[in-house]
């Protein structure tokens, strides 16, 4: 499947609404804006495409991000944005060396400066920086962007930054300091949902283009398998694609037998690494779970589950590592995404654990 065929596909409307503040922030009308989602949701393809628009625009673009795998220093990400453009002579130098050591009364006068540096650079040119995954990032980066986006009103400047909502616990900076983020600034919040059904049929029109009875079968298998999160999506097709189930043919792309589909290994590594770290009694009660169904009620999955278990511990352990959601039916559970139920992903995943 060509990606540019499938990467905006169900995110028009959040694509129109950037790129309107986009031309906002070039007339001296800067916002802050908050792009959430879980993972694989779409943020960094449409913060790409942003990216893209805005530097068509001839404006100097500035970014920065926050990795799992490393421990992120104090202003990591803003360290990055000033280092992202190093070979511009227009773009000064990170001022904040030792900055992490300062008291309050330095931090602030560090923020006033960063503010003065980066007001100077969109006067002379429209500002766009992003900071992608917040939810990796330390207290001072976020204490920066609180005192920063309190101030964009009268600047060429936009500022996005990305997070993913289930991923913020209690004991996270940013769930103690979204809050006032949200109050002070006034940022534009874009969370990002699923693909629906209908956005999953215009994505497999302009991908392949299936007679309509194939295509809303192959829609609807899809939605079923991946609950419209685009990376699994983009990921069961490849895999499909591969195995054969999907492949082109005299007259267009023909279609073969859905049941076969295996799950992608990408798939399989992403959920692994949720479970690599619960309890063996947890993945215990994930596998009897995933036997009942995408929704499970809490009384008959008690009842199955080994006795004694500590059930109400057991799906607080599950629903934070984002195996399960919250239900809309009282005294049930659910899985995020109907892939996870499959053996093979319950299966392997287990098996890596142990």
């Amino acid at each position: 499947m060509q990606p540019q065929a499938e990467a905006l596909v169900g995110r028009e409307r959040e694509q129109q609404h950037l790129r309107d503040l986009l031309a906002d922030a070039r007339t001296g009308r800067g916002r802050l804006v908050l792009i959430s989602g879980e993972a694989g949701i779409g943020k960094t393809t449409l913060v790409d495409d942003l990216v893209h628009e805005a530097k068509q625009r001839d404006c100097l673009v500035l970014s920065g991000g926050c990795y799992d795998l490393t421990t992120t220093p104090p202003y990591g990400p803003w360290i990055e944005v000033f280092r992202s453009q190093a070979d511009m002579e227009e773009l000064p130098s990170w001022p904040g060396t030792g900055a992490a050591n300062k008291r309050t009364s330095g931090q602030t006068e560090l923020f006033d400066e960063i503010r003065q540096l980066l007001q100077g650079l969109a006067a002379c040119r429209p500002l766009v920086i992003v900071l992608e995954d917040l939810h990796w990032a330390d207290q001072a980066s976020l204490e920066l962007l609180r005192h920063l986006g309190r101030g964009l009103d009268d600047d060429r400047m936009l500022i996005v930054a990305t997070f993913r909502d289930p991923e913020i616990s209690r004991g996270h900076p940013l769930f103690r300091l979204l809050p006032p983020i949200i109050s002070e600034s006034r940022p534009i919040r874009l969370e990002l949902r699923p693909l629906d059904i209908d956005a999953l049929e215009d994505l497999l029109q302009s991908a392949y283009g299936l007679p309509a009875n194939r295509q809303s079968r192959l829609a609807k298998t899809l939605l079923e398998r991946t609950d419209g999160n685009p990376l699994f999506v983009r990921e069961v097709l490849r895999t499909m694609e591969h195995q054969g189930i999907l492949q082109p043919g005299n007259t267009g792309w023909e279609l073969g037998d859905l049941a076969l589909i295996d799950v992608p290994p990408l798939i399989l590594q992403h959920l692994e690494a949720r479970l690599v770290d619960v309890s063996d009694q947890t993945r215990s009660a994930l596998e009897i779970a995933a036997v009942i169904g995408q929704e499970v009620p809490f009384d008959l999955w008690q009842t199955l589950t080994v006795p004694d278990s500590d059930m109400v511990a057991i799906a607080r352990e599950a629903t934070a590592v984002q195996i399960f959601e919250n239900s809309a039916s009282s005294g049930s559970m659910k899985f995020r995404h109907a892939i996870v139920r499959r053996p093979s992903t319950m299966d392997c995943s287990c098996r890596n654990a142990e």
